[in-house]
């Protein structure tokens, strides 16, 4: 399965090519809709271009190997730790969870409340204290 998926993103890859993401969005620099519907389309255009940005990041992300991976533990500075990796507002974990008896791997953000309390973005209600996690 893994050389599937390797040639899976070789192939979304060709297709995202940053280059070509980049210049679709330099001929939307400066546009000027002159009606209703080119704002549509001008704003849909947008839309998707910012969603193909967030895939080839995310299997840019995917590709890279794991560099940590451990328990979750506070240390002296109030945050997380994995290994000797400090997690702080915005960095990119991965937890595994358990639902329904399956375990799974869950990407997200650590972020903090205004009392600074650390939680996971994706299921803010999770313990991190002790939860397997990884970071890329």
């Amino acid at each position: 399965m893994e050389k599937n998926i390797k040639n899976i993103f070789k192939e979304i890859d060709k297709i995202l090519n940053i280059n070509n993401l980049t210049d679709c969005l330099d001929y939307l620099d400066g546009v000027e809709p002159a009606s209703a519907d080119e704002r549509l389309i001008y704003n849909e255009l947008q839309k998707i271009l910012e969603k193909l940005e967030e895939i080839k990041s995310t299997i840019d992300y995917l590709d890279c190997p794991i560099k940590y991976q451990g328990k979750l533990y506070l240390n002296n500075n109030g945050r997380y730790v994995i290994n000797d990796c400090e997690l702080k507002c915005g960095s990119i974990v991965e937890i595994l969870i358990t639902s329904h008896g399956i375990k799974r791997w869950v990407l997200s953000n650590i972020e903090a409340d205004k009392n600074g309390n650390y939680y996971l973005k994706a299921i803010p209600s999770l313990n991190l204290h002790g939860a397997t996690a990884r970071k890329r």
